[in-house]
């Protein structure tokens, strides 16, 4: 292609139609694909959501069984093997929280007052230092964390990881 700042105006003109083209082919291509997309997805979201609901409904009753039977529990931990999956608990990460009816600046006037708090502030805003509290928690205890408004929690979640496809199993599943 030649200099596009030496090109005469029927030149820029026909450029011009050629990109107004492209745009139009661009956006009905585009178009045509939001649609497709929109039939596959339509497609699946219905067999998805059943799908979803019958999974949820399942993990609850697992669920429930798993901690309703804790003799079946492998020794020593929070799963069970199975031939087709391990289920069990898994534990969240501990996470600093305040006592329900306590605002953080309340906490942290209450440690700027005692200098054994100090280590649990940070400099120079004296805001509370999360992750030294959390390093720290065995030590201080939970009586001392909660004297000041803090309280660690952590939950866990039950999980269900396959071992493969299930249909290969040689688990034996009653009717």
């Amino acid at each position: 292609m030649k200099d596009p700042t030496t090109m005469t105006r029927l030149q820029a003109e026909a450029r011009i139609l050629e990109a107004c083209q492209l745009q139009l082919e661009k956006e009905k291509l585009e178009n045509e694909l939001s649609v497709a997309l929109a039939s596959v997805q339509e497609k699946f979201v219905g067999k998805i959501s059943s799908i979803t609901t019958r999974l949820d409904t399942a993990m609850e009753d697992i669920s429930s069984w798993f901690e309703s039977n804790p003799e079946e529990h492998d020794k020593g931990t929070k799963h069970i093997k199975f031939p087709c999956a391990t289920v069990g608990m898994r534990d969240n990460p501990p996470k600093v929280d305040k006592l329900k009816d306590l605002k953080w600046e309340t906490i942290v006037k209450v440690m700027k007052a005692n200098k054994e708090w100090a280590p649990y502030l940070r400099q120079p805003e004296k805001e509370l230092n999360k992750e030294a509290i959390l390093a720290a928690r065995e030590t201080l205890g939970a009586d001392k964390l909660r004297s000041v408004g803090i309280l660690i929690k952590q939950g866990s979640v039950f999980y269900l990881e396959p071992a493969g496809d299930p249909d290969q199993s040689k688990m034996t599943v009653p009717a």
